[in-house]
């Protein structure tokens, strides 16, 4: 077991929520269930009052991209503040709290054409952890050329492999970042999903955290995007 040092991941959960819509009662429920597994956490919305002036985050704004905005926004709050982001459609299960003694975190996903990404829809750190800020940086590079935004996924996951050379499935420790096989988070995919919450909550396996419901409401901003925009977010 690892021993709780002053360098731990702060009691905060991010999460971005673009575009001044309600939220839907699956979003709701989602949030709901985060306060009540880890109470005397601080929960932050990243919206469009106190999101970083940063080009990647306006130009995605004015565009009515939020999801490319969050890309950016997600690390700026874990590399400025620390804590835990999560998706607005991840339901937790338990208490983030056993994550804490962790320096980094971040989980694989199921594989996509074969291919296995590190995603980041629930990641953690503590404040101005060095492999957030290579990710900014690599943002900030190459992140959003006039043809393609560097989606999250292949960033980190390129991140990663940058430390460690072709990284295979499965929990495992790159220096001071953990990383998590899919189970963790995203235990389900696809129809998998297509049964009620508590039917999916039952069938987890005992260390999972929580469930990415895939509710997609990056969605509802297609008529925005271009054909290539489009794309890259199915396979985000």
């Amino acid at each position: 077991m690892r021993i709780r040092t002053f360098n731990a991941i702060p009691k905060i959960i991010h999460y971005c929520w673009f575009g001044r819509s309600p939220k839907p009662k699956q979003v709701m429920d989602c949030i709901n269930s985060w306060t009540q597994h880890n109470p005397g956490y601080t929960i932050i919305e990243w919206n469009e009052e106190n999101a970083p002036n940063h080009p990647i985050v306006t130009q995605n704004l004015r565009k009515k991209l939020w999801a490319f905005a969050s890309d950016y926004v997600r690390l700026f709050a874990v590399e400025s503040f620390g804590g835990f982001y999560l998706d607005t459609d991840i339901f937790l299960v338990k208490s983030l709290d056993s994550l804490l003694e962790h320096t980094c975190f971040v989980a694989f996903q199921y594989p996509q054409k074969n291919e296995y990404w590190i995603t980041n829809g629930a990641i953690g750190a503590i404040k101005n952890h060095d492999f957030f800020k290579e990710c900014i940086a690599m943002l900030e590079k190459h992140g959003h050329t006039k043809l393609t935004p560097y989606i999250s996924p292949k960033l980190t996951t390129d991140i990663l492999n940058l430390r460690k050379n072709n990284i295979e499935y499965g929990t495992q420790q790159i220096g001071d970042i953990t990383v998590f096989d899919a189970s963790y988070f995203y235990f389900y995919q696809g129809e998998d999903l297509n049964v009620g919450l508590e039917v999916l909550v039952q069938n987890l396996p005992e260390h999972s955290f929580g469930i990415h419901l895939y509710l997609g409401s990056w969605l509802n901003n297609a008529r925005n995007m271009n054909f290539l925009e489009k794309m890259l977010l199915l396979i985000r």
